[in-house]
Protein backbone atom coordinates (compact mmCIF):
# COMPACT_ATOMS: atom_id res chain seq x y z
CA UNK A 1 0.00 0.00 0.00
CA UNK A 2 2.69 2.14 -0.93
CA UNK A 3 0.62 4.25 -2.96
CA UNK A 4 -1.77 5.40 -0.27
CA UNK A 5 -0.76 8.10 1.71
CA UNK A 6 0.87 7.11 5.30
CA UNK A 7 -2.06 9.11 7.70
CA UNK A 8 -4.52 7.32 5.37
CA UNK A 9 -2.87 4.04 5.89
CA UNK A 10 -3.62 4.87 9.55
CA UNK A 11 -6.97 5.86 8.75
CA UNK A 12 -7.88 2.48 7.20
CA UNK A 13 -6.09 0.54 9.66
CA UNK A 14 -7.99 1.62 12.41
CA UNK A 15 -11.47 1.22 10.36
CA UNK A 16 -10.53 -2.59 9.94
CA UNK A 17 -9.53 -3.03 13.23
CA UNK A 18 -12.65 -1.88 14.59
CA UNK A 19 -14.53 -4.44 12.09
CA UNK A 20 -12.28 -7.41 12.88
CA UNK A 21 -12.55 -6.70 16.89
CA UNK A 22 -16.76 -6.13 16.44
CA UNK A 23 -16.36 -9.20 14.40
CA UNK A 24 -15.01 -10.85 17.32
CA UNK A 25 -16.82 -9.70 20.20
CA UNK A 26 -20.40 -9.53 19.14
CA UNK A 27 -20.21 -11.84 16.23
CA UNK A 28 -18.12 -14.76 17.81
CA UNK A 29 -16.39 -15.02 14.25
CA UNK A 30 -14.60 -17.92 14.65
CA UNK A 31 -12.80 -16.89 10.92
CA UNK A 32 -12.43 -13.11 9.48
CA UNK A 33 -11.04 -12.36 6.03
CA UNK A 34 -9.82 -8.42 5.09
CA UNK A 35 -8.84 -8.65 1.77
CA UNK A 36 -7.21 -5.06 0.57
CA UNK A 37 -6.83 -4.10 -3.37
CA UNK A 38 -5.12 -0.82 -4.45
CA UNK A 39 -7.71 -0.01 -7.09
CA UNK A 40 -5.43 3.09 -8.13
CA UNK A 41 -3.02 5.22 -6.45
CA UNK A 42 -4.64 6.95 -3.47
CA UNK A 43 -7.51 4.42 -3.69
CA UNK A 44 -8.09 1.27 -2.39
CA UNK A 45 -11.00 -1.14 -2.02
CA UNK A 46 -11.32 -3.41 1.27
CA UNK A 47 -13.54 -5.96 1.90
CA UNK A 48 -13.75 -7.88 5.39
CA UNK A 49 -15.93 -10.70 5.91
CA UNK A 50 -16.64 -13.01 8.72
CA UNK A 51 -18.30 -16.29 9.48
CA UNK A 52 -19.90 -15.07 12.62
CA UNK A 53 -23.59 -15.52 14.17
CA UNK A 54 -24.70 -12.10 12.50
CA UNK A 55 -27.76 -10.25 13.43
CA UNK A 56 -31.74 -9.28 12.40
CA UNK A 57 -31.19 -6.84 9.83
CA UNK A 58 -35.11 -6.84 9.91
CA UNK A 59 -34.87 -5.50 13.17
CA UNK A 60 -32.10 -3.23 12.82
CA UNK A 61 -34.15 -1.46 10.22
CA UNK A 62 -37.39 -1.22 13.08
CA UNK A 63 -34.97 0.56 15.09
CA UNK A 64 -33.56 2.37 13.19
CA UNK A 65 -36.05 5.89 13.34
CA UNK A 66 -35.42 5.69 17.12
CA UNK A 67 -31.76 5.03 16.56
CA UNK A 68 -31.31 7.79 14.07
Amino acid sequence: MNEIETGKQGVIFFIIEEAVSNARKHAHAPHIWVRIRLVNKGLCFWKIQDDGIGFDVEAVYRSYDERR
